[in-house]
């Protein structure tokens, strides 16, 4: 019988990819639009997304949002996969989430901006954006360790 990561191999490279990018990027001395800021919050937002999608305890089906997902990995009566750390709210987190992934998607960066009270040229130049990206990024890492790579129960 094939392992749940060996079931879901995709989102093992969906991982390194977002790694990747995520070392990049912070290696990166940010001075306006230099990155892939863009790339990383897209792919860190679908790769959240798909990997509650698969989790076995989840159940999740076609009709399930990003927003329910969220909510069920997050409370303590569903999956309580808990938060990365105690210096970020579960609201938070949850809120940054949905921003983020909603404005990607949807390409409505205004919306984005306008949550912040600021330019669009300011969220995504001086620091809100990518404090934002380290959020969710932080929350798919917490998420992926707390799952069992063989048997995909939680941990």
């Amino acid at each position: 019988m094939a392992t749940f990561q060996d079931q879901y191999k995709e989102i093992g490279f969906i991982a390194d990819e977002i790694k990747r990018l995520r070392s990049l990027n912070t290696s990166i001395i940010i001075n306006s639009h230099q990155g892939f800021l863009f790339a990383e919050a897209a792919i860190t937002c679908m790769a959240t997304e798909r990997f509650l999608r698969i989790i076995p305890s989840m159940n999740a089906t076609d009709k399930d949002t990003f927003s329910n997902l969220i909510d069920r990995a997050l409370s303590k009566k569903r999956l309580n996969l808990g938060i990365p750390n105690n210096t970020v709210s579960v609201a938070r987190y949850k809120k940054v989430s949905l921003q983020i992934r909603n404005g990607m998607l949807h390409g409505n960066f205004e919306q984005l901006a306008n949550h912040y009270r600021c330019s669009k040229d300011i969220y995504f130049g001086q620091g809100s954006f990518t404090q934002d990206i380290q959020v969710i990024f932080d929350l798919l890492n917490h998420f992926m360790s707390r799952i069992d790579p063989t048997t995909g129960a939680i941990i």
